[in-house]
């Protein structure tokens, strides 16, 4: 039986218009992030087309998704190869279960390719008359043909994360301290386990002539109402931000959105990209606030070294226990 999938997309780091680093460097980002922008919109088409399909039980039109030899491979290991075999099945699916819906959580998309892309996420199916929620994992393989992306491969896994710090469990390279200085200001960031490991919170300061300007607090969780990694930000000046993380490439996108302290709305576009184990790429574009586009801005995030002193002076089993709790 099917446990199906669908294709889309979305993400990562909400943080608001105000910077004291906007002379910062603002070069843009890398090209393939920009240059796929249009590739994301035409798979998330393609996406609706699926669901659509899926939601009216149109086995034809969800076969069309699909390249003339694509493949579906169910959670059994059961293989569709064609659209006449994945359009037979879905037919039988829907034979059966004629009011079943499905719903997606794409949690990565990357091109390989500028005519190849992999996206993995989590599909939720249920069906007429009963109160359970098929859960799957899935990755799906997008291939452009004749100018139009369509789906060469899908393959269906048990879902094996189901707790809140299992679906967290790719950003916890954030754990640490971090720091950015320039010669106008620093900012310096502390991101940790919440007691009960269901979120990583975030404090952050912002110094301008070593003095505290702003500070404010971050959590990431895992939001079960739209099933995603979902992020809510508070600053000190009364500002407030939420954003929604998808994992691309080599880092994490964020579509983030709020208001201003003055009442002004704001959305900005964030990706943060690891690049070593002790620093990060942080880049932000598409900033607006009220009716002012502001500026790009683009800088390296690195982890603060442990102070000297309090590292000879902190026994090993204190720094052993710290991390565990961590």
């Amino acid at each position: 039986m099917i446990r199906a999938f669908l294709i889309a997309q979305t993400l990562v780091m909400a943080a608001m218009g105000y910077s004291p680093l906007a002379a910062q460097e603002t070069s843009p980002v890398k090209p393939i992030l920009r240059g796929a922008e249009t590739d994301w919109a035409a798979i998330a088409a393609s996406a609706e087309r699926f669901a659509e399909a899926f939601n009216a039980a149109d086995a034809t039109a969800v076969a069309e998704t699909f390249t003339p030899h694509g493949e579906y491979v169910d959670v059994d290991r059961n293989l569709f190869q064609g659209r006449d075999a994945i359009q037979a099945e879905f037919a039988a699916f829907f034979a059966g279960n004629p009011k079943a819906t499905i719903e997606i959580d794409v949690q990565a998309l990357r091109f390989l390719a500028p005519n190849l892309a992999v996206e993995e996420g989590v599909t939720f199916t249920e069906l007429e008359g009963t109160e359970h929620t098929a859960r799957t994992r899935y990755t799906a393989v997008h291939v452009k043909q004749d100018n139009q992306w369509r789906v060469a491969r899908v393959r269906d896994f048990n879902d094996e994360f189901s707790n809140a710090e299992g679906k967290l469990r790719s950003l916890s390279w954030m754990v640490g301290e971090w720091v950015d200085e320039s010669q106008d200001a620093m900012i310096e960031t502390k991101v940790y386990w919440d007691e009960g490991g269901r979120y990583l919170i975030r404090d952050y300061h912002v110094l301008i002539d070593g003095s505290k300007a702003m500070k404010g607090q971050q959590r990431i969780g895992w939001d079960p109402l739209t099933r995603r990694i979902h992020s809510w930000v508070f600053d000190s000046a009364g500002g407030r931000m939420e954003g929604l993380w998808t994992q691309v490439d080599d880092g994490w996108l964020v579509k983030s959105k709020g208001v201003t302290a003055d009442g002004k709305l704001a959305t900005a576009t964030h990706i943060l990209t690891p690049v070593t184990q002790d620093s990060f790429r942080w880049v932000s574009l598409d900033r607006v606030a009220g009716e002012e586009k502001l500026p790009d801005l683009a800088m390296t995030i690195v982890r603060r070294p442990p102070n000297p002193k309090s590292a000879l002076q902190q026994p090993t089993s204190a720094t052993a226990e710290e991390g565990g709790q961590q």
